[in-house]
């Protein structure tokens, strides 16, 4: 996974796993500074504002204990909201089903917002 400062990433371990780096699961992370070994993360809220102190997490570690957060599966999507532009992809799918569809617009508050494919 390639990183640089400003990419935004959310946490997927476990609290018992990265208990000790204080990365809870699902929470979103900003990268702030990138040094040879170390990344140096800060937490922030829906709104993307910066909240909290800053972590610091090995950088060989960085891909087992976050993940880009630009697409999500549909059944890693539920229990968030989804703010800005959300676009429901791969519709047309054999797959695809109802529940798929009702999970995915579900995440969007704004009806305005959502696009289905």
């Amino acid at each position: 996974m390639y990183i640089w400062p400003d990419l935004i990433l959310q946490s997927y371990q476990t609290e018992a796993k990265a208990k000790q780096y204080n990365i809870k699961n699902g929470i979103f992370y900003k990268i702030k500074e990138i040094t040879e070994n170390i990344v140096k993360l800060i937490k922030i809220d829906n709104d993307t504002k910066e909240t909290g102190e800053l972590m610091k997490l090995p950088i060989n570690e960085v891909q087992q204990k976050l993940l880009l957060c630009w697409a999500y599966t549909y059944h890693k999507s539920q229990g968030k909201t989804i703010h800005g532009v959300l676009c429901l992809a791969q519709t047309q799918h054999k797959n695809f089903t109802l529940r798929h569809l009702l999970v995915g617009l579900g995440r969007g508050p704004l009806g305005k917002n959502i696009q289905v494919a």
